[in-house]
Formats: C-alpha cells, sequence, structure tokens
C-alpha cells in the first residue's frame, strides 16, 4: 500500500490589491473634471482626491442657494407687512370729528359711547374686523341725534369718527318732553345746529318710547312740511305751532298773529288744503272776520266759527 503524501507548494500566495481610501476620490463621477499635470509646481484644490466642481454644477448651485434667500426674504417681507397692517389697524387713539356747522358737543359724551362698545368687542378695535353696522347701530340706538358714523383709519393706532347730526324741522312736544323731529320721522333731544323751527304739540298721548323711538311717520312728517312750506309761501302769515289734537287724523295749524287755529285733515292733500286755507284767510280778511277757528278738512269748503 502506497502512501501518497501531498507534497507542499512552496510558492507564495498572490495578493490581491486592495484600493485604499484615498484612492477611492479617484473614482469617475459625473459633474466633475479630472486634474492632473507632470509639472511638480501646480498645487490644485482637492489635489488629494483630483476632482474639482465644474463651472456649470458651480453656477447652479449658486442659483438654488440664491433662490432660497429670495424665498426667505419674501416670507420676512410679508410677515412684516402683516404685522405693519395689523398695528396700523389697532384702534388705540380715539378722535371725534364734527364737520357740520353748529354746536360742539360739550363733555365725552360720544367717547364714552365709543370705548363702551369696543370694551363689549375688543376684537373690533381693529379696523378691518369693525362691524361697521352694527356700530354704529349700537351708537345711534344710545344717541338718535346721529344720523351716521364715518371712521377713518390713521397710522399707528390713530383712527378719527366723523359724526353727522340729524337736521331737525320740527319741535315737537309731547307727554311733558321736548324733541326735535327730523324729515324721517325720527325724535331726539339734542339739537346740535340751534336753529329756529316749528312748534308742534302733540297732545295725542303716543310717547316716542312706545313706537320705538320714531314719533312720526315718514308720510306724515311730508305732510306737515308740505302744507307749512305752501302757507308759508302763499304771504297769509308764517305758520308758528302745530297742535296734534286727541282726535284721529286730524292737525291744527296756527298762524302768526292769528289767534284761532285751523284744522286740517292728514288724508286730503297737502298742497290743495294749503290752497283752501289761503282762500279762507283771504275772504276772512278781506270782511275782516275773526273766527274762533277755520276747518277745511272738507275738500273745496272752508267753514269756521
Amino acid at each position: 500500500m502506497k502512501l501518497l503524501l501531498r507534497r507542499r507548494s512552496s510558492k507564495p500566495a498572490v495578493r490581491q490589491p486592495k484600493a485604499s481610501s484615498d484612492a477611492q476620490g479617484y473614482v469617475f463621477r459625473r459633474s466633475r473634471t479630472l486634474t492632473g499635470t507632470t509639472s511638480s509646481k501646480v498645487v490644485a484644490g482637492a489635489q488629494s482626491r483630483s476632482q474639482l466642481k465644474t463651472a456649470r454644477l458651480q453656477a447652479h448651485e449658486l442659483h438654488q442657494l440664491r433662490n432660497r434667500i429670495l424665498r426667505i426674504l419674501a416670507v420676512l417681507v410679508v410677515c412684516i407687512a402683516l404685522l405693519s397692517y395689523v398695528v396700523a389697524s389697532y384702534v388705540a387713539d380715539i378722535s371725534l370729528v364734527y364737520l357740520q356747522p353748529g354746536n360742539q358737543p360739550g363733555g365725552t359724551v360720544y367717547q364714552q359711547a365709543v370705548l363702551s362698545y369696543f370694551a363689549k368687542h375688543p376684537f373690533e378695535r381693529f379696523t378691518f374686523a369693525l362691524n361697521q353696522k352694527q356700530f354704529m347701530d349700537t351708537l345711534m340706538h344710545e344717541h338718535p341725534e346721529l344720523s351716521s358714523i364715518d371712521s377713518d383709519a390713521g397710522f399707528f393706532g390713530g383712527t378719527k369718527f366723523i359724526m353727522t347730526f340729524r337736521r331737525p324741522i320740527l319741535t315737537w312736544q309731547s307727554a311733558g318732553h321736548t324733541f326735535y323731529v327730523d324729515n324721517q320721522g325720527v325724535a331726539f333731544s339734542y339739537d346740535h345746529f340751534g336753529g329756529k323751527y316749528v312748534a308742534v304739540s302733540d297732545q295725542s298721548g303716543i310717547s316716542p318710547a312706545a313706537s320705538g323711538g320714531a314719533i312720526a311717520t315718514n308720510s306724515f312728517i311730508n305732510f306737515l312740511g308740505k302744507v307749512v312750506g305752501a302757507v308759508n309761501r302763499g304771504g297769509r302769515g308764517v305758520v308758528t305751532d302745530i297742535v296734534i289734537p286727541a282726535a284721529t287724523r286730524e292737525v291744527d295749524l296756527k298762524l302768526q298773529g292769528r289767534g284761532y287755529p285751523i284744522k286740517t285733515h292728514t288724508d286730503r292733500d297737502p298742497l290743495q288744503q294749503a290752497q283752501d286755507i289761503l282762500n279762507a284767510l283771504k275772504w276772512l280778511d278781506d270782511r275782516k272776520v275773526t273766527p274762533q277757528y277755520v276747518d277745511v278738512r272738507v275738500s273745496g269748503k272752508a267753514y269756521f266759527k
């Protein structure tokens, strides 16, 4: 039996070369420039990797950086603009402006009314959030002599409120109180203009509070205005007083220098009644008759006593 012995080979093992970490930098990559020279005097950046960014890649990265900076600046500008608008819209200082010539309201009654409203609605101190209709309705309910309130927002919290007052055409006596009435039939107790108006004595017993603040309808105020205007233009005297008796739809007029009343009816045309009044006064003046009253409530006729 033969024993086969394998002869150990004396040939050394072949080593496989391994790339060092420095050699990894020489791997080809896109958008890279291979650098190198035969001169020993040339020193380049990143010479250990022998790779540089191309001009195209550098321009691309600079473009991205510029866009990022511009976006950040745009966001900052928008935030500053919004913050400035919010600060400018805040009503911090209240000033009232009265454009109509007349009496200067005394005290701070209107300022207190504005501050009281903002105390109940704090968010509406910013003018962009102000509910203009609710604001006007609240103040006009407390002060019916106001016809409108406009706001003019300034910079850094200064806001002007422009107050417009109702212009009276009649002075109304009702339930022991004196009211002023404008051409819309709204009654109020403060006269900003301080003029002389036709006095109306209301003996019907209806108070303004019972009618929601309106002391008379628009049609009734228009009736009075047309009758008074037409009679005053007729040259037979100026209407100084108007009496509303308890009788339904009756209105009594009193003229300057005449001690007797003239009875009219609101259902008749005001201009026709004014013409009947002028004709009756002319007839009475020509005959020098002084009656106790004149009644023109029937169309085309005038009665006196």
